[in-house]
């Protein structure tokens, strides 16, 4: 809601003015005027709420004599949905003096998605805007037969990009109390689309598991075999992930992760690398990270090295949240949420 004037002062000395100086008719009842005091009947209401644009909206105890103007209860309000979902929602519009006034629409930013607006309190009907009107200052206001607190559904598309969510769609409004002789109050809803991130799946010896144990013979090499797919990766072909490994080879102390072999098979991102004989990191794009772990050998020891000849390999993959939220935000954030998976591979050396 617009007040005309912009600074809460300027609003009450401008009214005080106008009612002490009388103008704009006589003061004498016999000309049909009003009482020449302070405490003369305008014949307006005395409460005000409106958005200043300056600190918000205006305390509504503040006595400006001047009928205002519906509003919503948020200056921009945005409502978010996830991709192929509905979300309902609740805008609060309300009139300041409990006027009944007019709900027009008055176009859309874009095509896209599915907004309705509830006929009654209830939402047992509904009605769906035409977001084929594209808002501009041409567009024809169009009379909505709504419930004029304005709460109703949004169904969201499929997104092209995860930056295509934020503004998806706007949808604008004009709020009319005919009653009162400030301008119409123009409203814009912004509706934002959600992808989640999904988390990286690991494989070992081509099986969805936790964990994995064989048991080779001492003096016999583990290829480890672990690879990993991400929903995500569909969606863009340079997302940087992580892989950690760690080797507890205390039971085992001649049980070593192949140094050389793991060097050698990293193709790019060699600044984003670091191996031990008990310990890996590597962060680069799919297809290089995926090059790397095959490569993923454990030295074996001979059976006079082995001690109890039992040593675990954790290995993890982490997406680094490049792509997509956490699955429990409401709002379209565009905060990192990593997320990762794991398995653990237990190699127990036998005798041949």
């Amino acid at each position: 809601m617009t007040f005309v004037w912009y600074s809460p002062g300027l609003a009450v000395v401008g009214v005080m003015a106008w009612l002490f100086c009388g103008c704009g008719g006589s003061n004498s009842p016999a000309d049909g005027g009003t009482d020449a005091g302070p405490t003369a009947d305008i014949g307006v209401d005395a409460s005000f709420s409106a958005d200043t644009g300056v600190d918000g909206a205006l305390d509504a105890s503040i006595d400006t004599g001047v009928n205002g103007q519906p509003s919503l209860a948020l200056v921009e309000p945005r409502i978010a949905a996830r991709q192929q979902q509905t979300v309902t929602f609740a805008l609060d519009a309300a009139d300041p003096e409990g006027d009944a006034y007019a709900v027009y629409f008055t176009g859309c930013a874009n095509p896209q998605g599915a907004i309705q607006l509830c006929i009654d309190a209830g939402c047992t009907q509904a009605v769906t805007l035409d977001c084929t009107v594209v808002h501009d200052d041409t567009t024809v206001p169009q009379l909505l037969a709504v419930d004029p607190s304005l709460h109703g559904r949004f169904t969201a598309g499929d997104l092209p990009t995860l930056l295509a969510g934020d503004r998806y769609n706007t949808a604008h409004f004009r709020l009319d109390d005919v009653a009162s002789l400030l301008p119409p109050a123009e409203v814009a809803v912004v509706f934002d689309v959600i992808i989640d991130n999904q988390p990286p799946m690991v494989f070992v010896q081509q099986e969805d598991r936790e964990d994995f144990a064989i048991s080779p013979a001492f003096g016999t090499d583990v290829l480890v075999d672990v690879t990993f797919m991400d929903p995500d990766f569909t969606y863009s072909d340079f997302l940087l992930f992580t892989v950690e490994g760690s080797l507890d080879n205390s039971l085992a102390p001649a049980a070593e992760l192949d140094v050389v072999a793991l060097l050698a098979a990293v193709p790019d991102c060699g600044d984003a690398v670091t191996v031990t004989p008990t310990t890996f990191s590597y962060t680069c794009t799919a297809p290089s990270v995926q090059a790397f772990l095959g490569a993923v050998k454990i030295l074996a020891p001979t059976e006079q090295e082995g001690a109890s000849g039992a040593v675990t390999l954790v290995v993890r993959v982490s997406d680094n949240g490049n792509y997509g939220q956490c699955p429990d935000s409401t709002t379209l954030d565009p905060t990192p949420c990593p997320m990762e998976d794991m398995v653990t591979l237990i190699v127990t050396y036998v005798a041949p």
